[in-house]
């Protein structure tokens, strides 16, 4: 593969920032596996681990998925002040309910002792901009409900608010927002007509991913980083279903993150 520790050397703000995302991660795990709620490495997070062992050499986020049942379960445990209050370790999980100036349907765990900077500025309306999770919550649907949801989503805009000295521009997206979530419901029940088999991203995602159930259950435990986390049961296939042939290598000029600033305090946890 050639020489890739170029991208991210020990001591390196890429390096750093992809170690403070570990922790993160690492909180996220423990607080999973005491209350048995199942998740996986995914994305660029599980193809890293297969094909490098680790972080993707020039990659900046991490990604997880679960069940959308399990995500509604988890987001009580993990803001519950007596039990997981992830504050306790720096972090908060951000979803529209936390930040309203965030509307994505995939939400995140931040750290709140950091700040950076994504490119296009599409955290420009974020309250919370520190470095992160990705929490992707899959759930069974098919390709023509996930194009209708996709209707209501383009209303959704998802920046926008800057010199929003009345507040109208966050008004009119929250009012978006809350009527395009009742629109999924609908399509939700809608989508149980068609028994589907397979899980996609949740409606409004504006991803069209089929994820086969057979690739990813039962879990299993896989290294990345040195440490065991969450992963489907038959890499290969997920990955070869997400990516063709992810065993190749892109082109020097497609190895490049998300991040294009950061500014943070390494806290180990």
């Amino acid at each position: 593969m050639g020489n890739l520790s170029k991208y991210n050397e020990d001591g390196s703000v890429l390096r750093e920032i992809q170690l403070h995302m570990l922790d993160i991660l690492k909180v996220f795990d423990k607080i999973c596996q005491e209350y048995k709620i199942p998740y996986w490495l995914s994305s660029g997070t599980l193809l890293g681990a297969v094909r490098h062992g680790g972080f993707i050499p020039w990659d900046d986020d991490i990604d997880v998925e679960l069940l959308r049942e399990d995500l509604l379960r988890l987001i009580p445990i993990i803001q519950h002040q007596y039990h997981h209050p992830i504050p306790k370790y720096g972090l908060i999980y951000q979803d529209h309910h936390s930040d309203p100036g965030y509307l994505f349907t995939h939400t995140k765990i931040r750290d709140l002792k950091s700040h950076i900077c994504e490119q296009n500025n599409i955290d420009v309306n974020y309250e919370y901009r520190g470095l992160f999770i990705d929490i992707f919550a899959l759930e069974k649907t098919t390709p023509i409900i996930i194009k209708l949801a996709n209707i209501a989503r383009c209303y959704i805009r998802l920046c926008g608010h800057k010199n929003d000295k009345w507040g109208i521009k966050r008004a009119f997206d929250d009012c978006c927002y809350h009527v395009a979530h009742g629109y999924y419901s609908i399509l939700r029940l809608v989508s149980k007509l068609f028994k589907p088999k397979y899980y996609y991203d949740q409606l409004g995602s504006g991803y069209i991913m089929k994820r086969n159930p057979q690739y990813i259950f039962p879990l299993q435990r896989i290294k990345f980083e040195d440490i065991e986390f969450n992963a489907p049961a038959d890499c290969d296939a997920f990955l070869r279903d997400a990516f063709g042939d992810y065993r190749r290598l892109p082109p020097e000029s497609e190895r490049c993150g998300h991040i294009i600033d950061a500014d943070f305090i390494c806290n180990k946890k």
